[in-house]
């Protein structure tokens, strides 16, 4: 008989995509929608508040999976940093990569755009 095994990282990579697939419908149909007391609408089924509950419960699972998935890839990732950062007795040498201020530059551009309009 084969042993049935679980992989939890394979399960928290899932939840993860499934997770961004709705809040990324949720948040841009929330985007467009129309505004206000008096826009009722309703797409798929639900209407203007069940998007927007469904919208706040995602985001709190995707930070907690996120979370969860940091713990799970702990190793990799103090090695990735471990691999950015050499320290001699002369001098620290810290190696950053152009992705990282590029990711860096879009985010502080996309909260300041957020919080100013």
């Amino acid at each position: 008989m084969e042993r049935f095994s679980i992989s939890w990282r394979a399960v928290i990579s899932m939840l993860m995509v499934f997770g961004f697939v709705i809040l990324a419908v949720s948040g841009i149909l929330l985007y467009v929608a129309p505004h206000g007391r008096a826009a009722e609408w309703s797409f798929m089924l639900l209407n203007k508040q069940d998007w927007r509950n469904l919208h706040i419960v995602f985001s709190f699972l995707f930070i907690a999976i996120s979370i969860w998935h940091l713990v799970l890839n702990w190793k990799p990732f103090t090695g990735y940093i471990r691999q950015r950062i050499t320290t001699n007795m002369e001098k620290i040498s810290i190696k950053l990569r152009p992705e990282l201020f590029i990711a860096l530059i879009l985010c502080l551009l996309l909260g300041i755009a957020s919080v100013s309009f």
